[in-house]
């Protein structure tokens, strides 16, 4: 163990023949100075004589301190941009010609093609940090007067006027004095000829919200106008399509704003006569509808004239929804002095048993559209009430966007995904899906707004995602994710149940299925209202060559439902380790072999690492009963024979090849005194580069070791002493060296036995910023360089994460490079070098050493490697067909023969075929249908007669 003031005091066992059996020499190498606020004391082994092994330890060390991150030579390493990222809760824009479909990042507004739903331009958004919170992008609207120009807006008050078709405009902003910014909408007034954007911003300054109207000319703020003043957040602005109507609410409060300023007139005398009526209960979305009035009598003309008919509708967060008709004369009739007793009386329609999320108008305005986290889209038909479901979407929905057209429906759901449906069949023709893991902090949800039974919440709990690039396909990132982002306090660890299969060359999801039971379409709600719990998957590895794949999942009942129960039966835990074949045409697994609590002692154990072998189809577990399991498929067999499928191929199954006690008399159990009096333990193996030797470090209380183990045999060849410091978070094999990751970084020669350097990573000074979140090692056997990710708690609740790559040979890191966002998985790019990370906002980032070719390369857009403008040059060519001749679109009619032999190759490709049809009739007539030929032949014949050349000659 690392005692006080000094890093390791490491004991070597050695033995003779079989391991227990034998009194272990041991020779101890101690450390002389301590490492002290974050200093690094690095020990490099002294040369020895020739023939000399250095074997005992007892050779001098050099001394050297250096301070981690000092010198570092970042120049080696090169740090992708990230690719990715999570949705916001934005309503999306979809362009007037449907071609395009523009979406809202946290740092970037990207743009997407609807033909193939690939990226087209990524915008990035330079957001900064303010010393008490972070700037994060508020809102996204459409240019009323350009349609190539979005305005984006972020919280801290800073507005962008963006070109979406180049990209340009994101580095000039226009900064908006404010202490927060809420929402942005644009309208459009009349001054003189020209047409202008109005900008209406919903901001907080001091105890007050406001709706201010600005005149913003050049990025320049000209003037700004008061539109109305709240003491609750104004929200949910919305604009009809002519500007002349706007809407948003205030906590309880619709706020209905009319533009009365006479066209043409400059921006001094715009001003709107605001109403602003109550609701029975919060609102969290809204929509408007603006149609002209048809006058049926002449008294209709009289008493309304011209006044636009208005139709709101709101979402509320008890689920339901109130539609109001023709509004606007009868707030003008309220607001007389006459009428005061008299109310609005809304149409109310209720399904959603939480808060409706996104609420839209259809363009007709027959149907009403709304979802929320039922995951079912809902049409409300107005003249029959009838009410349509689309059920059994894949998350939450977030947000709901009516084309222009009304021919489709833009859908965001909180899983990270978002689909254009069709509104004649109500199918998807374009689906976005970008990575779906958990995000930290998780993002705000419109649910939580009423307190409901259980007292759910939002939990904000930092942890590894588990996640692995498929070898057989390195372009294939495997990751462990959950139904979307509704995760909320049951006193469960966090549902992960689903595997994503990810194409980070587009960073598209291709594939999802369930690695355990889950409840998305099933009734998933108690009878008390309290949400169901699903398995959470705590380990995922690929096998070497991809064929097969491990994971582990494990379920602990809320604390909510054994609250009565005693400690003894109070950890109902339920553990699975599962085998995965991959399928090779769909990207899907199939599930092979289910073992039931893999390591059970009157319970079933936590597991607590997995590793695969990198040199055949073999896993390795560790339970938290100290005990290794090798896992190997074997032939299924029954009677005898061996069993095969409908195709033939022979079924295998998986079962333990050894067990190994690391202690030596018996495996760690439970104790009388039930789980709470357990001594805390923690582990973590691996397998060698070969195969033949697998490094386990355990963890058990105060005592730790670490264990060299013969994967053939099963047999335990050594053991050490002193490597780790608390809890022991990863080991690895790299070349002869043995790396073990806790409190301390600890790099190993097995082969001299010697300390090579050690690091502490986390101190002894009881301060918040020293403890250690989840800290992650992965190794490059390219290259013999691995990385380690250190996160630590920051201001404010915050999570910063450093990663640092080192040499075998220097305890000074090659690089450290530091994230805005927390790092949640680090991963090596298998047979490519380098290392992939993904963080908390749903990024992915690479980490390549810059002498490397071939390494791991993440998706781009179609903008940065020239084929946004594939379809335009189509599109050219086919309205100039004569330009494709001889593949020589520039040639004149003056440089083309008229005569000579290769006017008949270029009359056959100017003017298509004509088939007579009754040669057409004596190929298919030729014989009864059960006397025909076989289709391939007919296809080929056919194919003949319209491939053949045209006899220019003939008359």
């Amino acid at each position: 163990m690392v005692e006080d003031e000094t890093l390791a005091a490491i004991k070597r066992k050695r033995e003779a023949n079989d391991f227990g059996k034998s009194t272990p020499k041991k020779s101890k190498l101690k450390h002389k100075d301590a490492l002290r606020n974050g200093t690094a004391s690095v020990q490099t082994p002294a040369k020895a004589e020739a023939g000399t092994p250095a074997r005992n330890g007892s050779h001098r060390k050099e001394k050297t301190e250096k301070k981690l991150g000092e010198g570092a030579l970042a120049e080696a390493w090169k740090v992708s941009q990230p690719i990715g990222g999570r949705m916001l809760d934005i309503d999306a824009i979809l362009t007037d010609d449907e071609q395009h479909l523009i979406l809202a990042y946290s740092a970037s507004i990207q743009v997407y093609s609807t033909v193939d739903s690939l990226l087209v331009r990524k915008i990035p958004i330079k957001v900064t940090t303010k010393s008490n919170e972070d700037e994060s992008i508020v809102a996204m609207r459409l240019s009323r007067t350009s349609p190539n120009m979005i305005w984006v807006a972020s919280s801290a008050g800073r507005v962008w006027k963006i070109d979406w078709t180049t990209g340009s405009g994101s580095g000039a902003c226009l900064k908006l004095e404010c202490d927060l910014l809420v929402d942005l909408e644009v309208d459009i007034t009349q001054v003189g000829s020209n047409a202008q954007d109005v900008l209406l911003a919903s901001i907080a300054t001091e105890d007050k919200w406001q709706l201010l109207a600005c005149d913003v000319q050049n990025l320049q703020l000209k003037g700004t106008k008061l539109v109305v003043d709240r003491t609750a957040p104004i929200q949910n602005l919305r604009f009809s399509w002519d500007g002349q109507v706007l809407a948003a609410s205030s906590g309880k409060d619709i706020i209905i704003g009319t533009l009365n300023s006479p066209s043409g007139s400059p921006f001094s005398d715009v001003w709107y006569e605001v109403f602003i009526m109550d609701c029975s209960d919060d609102i969290t979305c809204l929509d408007l509808r603006v149609a002209q009035r048809v006058h049926l009598t002449k008294q209709s003309q009289i008493e309304m004239g011209d006044q636009l008919v208005l139709d709101v509708v709101v979402g509320c967060a008890r689920g339901g929804i109130f539609y109001y008709n023709d509004i606007l004369p009868q707030l003008r009739l309220l607001h007389k002095a006459t009428n005061i007793t008299k109310s609005l009386q809304p149409r109310r329609l209720h399904w959603h048993r939480k808060a409706v999320h996104a609420v839209k108008w259809s363009r007709d305005g027959n149907y009403i559209i709304s979802g929320g986290s039922e995951s079912v889209l809902i049409q409300w038909q107005l003249d029959t009430n009838k009410r349509d479901p689309l059920p059994h979407l894949a998350g939450s929905i977030e947000n709901i966007v009516v084309s222009t057209k009304g021919s489709s429906y833009v859908v965001h759901l909180d899983d990270n995904s978002a689909m254009i449906l069709s509104t004649a069949e109500m199918k998807p023709i374009t689906y976005v899906s970008g990575i779906q893991t958990l995000v930290t902090p998780p993002p705000p949800s419109k649910d939580n707004i009423v307190t409901r039974v259980g007292n759910q919440r939002l939990r904000s709990e930092f942890m590894r995602i588990p996640a692995a690039i498929d070898p057989a396909h390195p372009s294939h990132l495997l990751l462990g994710v959950a139904n979307g982002q509704q995760i909320v306090d049951t006193g469960a660890p966090t549902s992960i149940p689903m595997l994503q299969t990810v194409e980070m060359s587009t960073v598209q999801g291709i594939a999802k299925q369930p690695l355990t039971r889950t409840h998305p379409t099933d009734v998933n709600i108690t009878p008390k209202g309290q949400p169901l719990t699903e398995p959470r998957v705590t380990h995922l590895e690929s096998s070497f060559d991809g064929k097969w794949l491990a994971t582990v999942d494990e379920w602990l009942p809320p604390s909510r439902d054994v609250s009565v129960l005693d400690a003894a039966s109070a950890e109902r835990r339920e553990v699975h380790l599962k085998f995965w074949m991959h399928g090779k045409e769909d990207n899907v697994f199939e599930l092979v072999s289910r073992i039931n609590g893999p390591h059970f002692t009157g319970r079933s154990e936590h597991i607590l690492d997995l590793s695969a072998d990198p040199s055949s189809h073999r896993f390795a577990t560790l339970g938290e009963d100290g005990v290794v399991r090798f896992w190997q498929p074997v032939m299924r067999e029954r009677d005898g024979l061996v069993v095969k499928n409908q195709a033939g191929r022979q079924l295998e199954q998986w079962t333990c090849l050894h067990t190994v006690h690391l202690h030596e008399t018996k495996p760690v159990g439970v104790t009388t005194n039930g789980p709470n009096d357990l001594p805390a333990r923690s582990g973590a193996l691996s397998f060698s580069l070969d195969g033949s030797t697998v490094a386990c470090a355990f963890r058990n209380g105060t005592d730790s070791a670490v264990y060299l183990i013969d994967a053939e045999s099963g047999r335990v060849m050594d053991s050490m002493d002193g490597f780790s410091r608390g809890d022991i978070h990863a080991v690895r094999i790299l070349s002869s060296q043995l790396i073990v990751l806790s409190e301390d970084l600890v790099v190993y020669n097995v082969v001299l036995d010697e300390l090579s350097y050690g690091i502490r990573l986390s101190l002894d000074d009881g301060s918040a910023k020293s403890t250690l979140l989840i800290p992650q090692l992965a190794v490059d056997y390219t290259s013999e360089k691995f990385a380690v990710v250190m996160s630590r708690p920051g201001k404010h609740g915050t999570i910063r994460s450093e990663l640092a790559t080192f040499g075998l040979d220097q305890s000074e890191p090659e690089t450290l490079v530091k994230f805005s966002f927390p790092i949640v998985s680090l991963m090596t790019a298998p047979g490519s070098g380098g290392f992939v990370i993904l963080d908390a906002a749903a990024q992915l980032w690479s980490v390549n050493q810059r002498s490397q070719t071939g390494s791991v390369t993440l998706a781009q857009p179609l903008a940065d490697i020239d084929l946004d403008k594939v379809e335009d040059t189509v599109q050219q060519n086919e309205s100039k067909p004569l330009a494709l001749f001889n593949d020589a679109e520039d040639a004149s009619d003056d440089e083309m023969e008229l005569d000579g032999p290769e006017e008949d190759a270029d009359m056959s490709d100017a003017y298509p075929v004509v088939v007579p049809p009754q040669k057409l009739a004596e190929l298919l007539d030729s014989a009864p249908v059960y006397a025909m030929p076989p289709v391939e032949d007919m296809f080929y014949e056919v194919a003949k007669l319209f491939s053949a050349k045209r006899n220019v000659n003939a008359s």
